[in-house]
């Protein structure tokens, strides 16, 4: 199978950021940054609720795998995080059925998984690095349902270094970006 370049980043920054696809579908390709943390700009793109709207910092798995020079290039050429690079710009839901088909021609056989399920399995990576209950809800864009929950409701650079510092992904993807797969 030869490589499918931007199905592959998609699937790394779901995986990588919780994203939802709409929200990867439209996010502009320049980082933002909290302090010295480079983060995905969802403040736009993440327009499900008030809390959807946020920045997403870039845990080192994600940057190991060149995602900061992938975003810059994008940026550079004046395309979106997730502009295909021929022809016009694919929706979420379009997005979507793509990413499903490419979760089975990477090798994942499990009917269950679909790449809304990367979302979850973010969220779950956010609570094994035991960061508070309500640092999780900002980078994953939910409301707390807590009294005074409007207070502070961005994250801070100190809460975007805590994440990036703690975050682990659990499996190498850099296969995904080989030249050649078999």
């Amino acid at each position: 199978m030869m490589l499918r370049l931007p199905d592959a980043w998609f699937f790394i920054i779901i995986a990588h950021t919780g994203a939802r696809i709409a929200e990867i579908a439209s996010a502009p390709a320049t980082l933002k940054f909290l302090g010295d943390i480079p983060c995905l700009d969802l403040i736009d793109a993440g327009s499900k609720t008030q809390n959807a709207r946020r920045l997403v910092p870039i845990i080192p798995d994600l940057r190991r795998l060149g995602f900061i020079e992938y975003a810059e290039a994008q940026a550079k050429a004046g395309k979106a995080l997730m502009d295909p690079p021929a022809g016009p710009k694919i929706t979420a839901d379009a997005w979507s059925k793509r990413l499903n088909r490419y979760i089975r021609d990477v090798g994942f056989t499990d009917d269950a998984l679909v790449a809304y399920s990367f979302r979850h399995a973010f969220r779950q990576m956010l609570r094994a690095a035991n960061l508070n209950h309500e640092v999780v809800n900002k980078v994953f864009g939910h409301e707390s349902g807590e009294v005074g929950a409007g207070y502070g409701r961005q994250l801070s650079a100190g809460e975007a270094r805590h994440v990036v510092e703690n975050v682990k992904f659990p499996a190498h993807l850099d296969h995904l970006l080989s030249a050649k797969r078999r």
